[in-house]
């Protein structure tokens, strides 16, 4: 379950699409590029469990956020105080408004 969280962060969401997948612009543009949405968040502490977990498998989570289930819409990379991350898991609960991503530093984007 997820805890009482105060929204004071500003993430911003990154939508890539592949090859397959085109989206479009209000006159019927097809967009190559990613699109973003800033949106705010919680921040929580990663726990000893989840990182233990993680290890395991190969992953390296380094950051917890909360964000609201209407604003996300599955994107798998976001921007969180200028530093990339990857969303390794997503989580919410059925009933619950808010999902929780777990994410990892994607080394990928530094320069």
């Amino acid at each position: 379950m997820i805890s009482a969280v105060t929204f004071d962060h500003e993430v911003e969401l990154i939508k890539e699409f592949s090859d397959e997948e085109v989206d479009t612009d209000d006159v019927g543009n097809q967009l190559e590029e990613p699109t973003t949405v800033k949106i705010l968040c919680g921040k929580k502490s990663l726990t000893r469990n989840e990182f233990y977990k993680a290890a395991s498998i190969g992953l390296k989570p380094s950051l917890v956020l909360i964000v609201n289930k209407y604003e996300y819409s599955d994107q798998m990379k976001l921007k969180f105080y200028d530093e990339i991350y990857q969303v390794v898991r997503s989580y919410g609960e059925p009933d619950s408004e808010f999902i929780e991503l777990v994410c990892e530093s994607d080394i990928s984007d530094r320069k």
